[in-house]
């Protein structure tokens, strides 16, 4: 039985606050594999005296976080380190996909349940390296635009034509969810890769942000996938 948590990261625009983008990413693993990185998970939140990690807040200095980056500059890379080296112990694969918002400043439910679909399309294709009789139970983040009940729409609909059942699609509260919260990270970075920007020469490149480049090579190491999946 594998068990994979997933999460989204909004990019938005500079000057309008609109989303003009959506990833979702997340972490699959073996039930045993998530359970041990539970408790090291806990463990080394309370080791920094931190309640929730969530990396939009880690990165903004704010929350629980407030004031890190000039008042414990090594703790704070110690604390995303200890987590980093969770994920690629436990975790055996990292998977996203992304959509651009068409109309930015109104409602992204239709973008999301997208994103929803094409991960669960992404889950069935042989190329993820699942063996025919190995079962997925998908975990979502709590959200507005995805409920109980678009869950079991989903995978009634996947389940029809995909050899790969899911048991189970449920929704959790990251703030009880430590695999919730390693889904964050890999969706916040896979997220802030993707914005390409241009250069002088008019080619585009994706920002080589530290925690996302550590991800791939350290995963690479260790036999774990990392697939980013586009879907038209």
């Amino acid at each position: 039985m594998f068990w994979g948590y997933f999460d989204e990261s909004y990019q938005h625009d500079k000057n309008t606050g609109h989303a003009v983008r959506c990833t979702l990413g997340g972490c699959i693993a073996p039930c045993d594999n998530w359970l041990e990185l539970s408790l090291k998970w806990s463990d080394t939140l309370r080791k920094f005296n931190v309640s929730t990690f969530h990396m939009k807040d880690f990165e903004a200095d704010r929350g629980e976080f407030k004031d890190w980056k000039k008042n414990k500059p090594a703790e704070r890379r110690q604390l995303l380190q200890s987590l980093l080296n969770l994920m690629v112990q436990y975790v055996t694969l990292f998977v996203a996909t992304t959509v651009d918002v068409k109309h930015p400043g109104r409602h992204t439910r239709a973008e999301y349940q997208k994103l929803v679909k094409d991960i669960m399309r992404a889950m069935g294709n042989k190329g993820m390296g699942f063996k025919p009789d190995e079962k997925i139970t998908i975990v979502y983040a709590r959200h507005n635009d995805f409920s109980k009940q678009d869950a079991d729409t989903y995978r009634r609909k996947i389940n029809q034509y995909k050899d790969r059942p899911f048991v189970f699609l449920g929704l959790e509260d990251p703030r009880n969810c430590p695999p919730l919260q390693a889904a964050d990270i890999f969706a916040y970075e896979m997220a802030r890769h993707l914005r390409y920007r241009r250069l002088p020469n008019g080619q585009d490149y994706a920002p080589a942000r530290y925690p996302f480049m550590w991800l791939i090579k350290e995963a690479a190491k260790r036999g774990s996938l990392i697939r980013l999946e586009l879907f038209p």
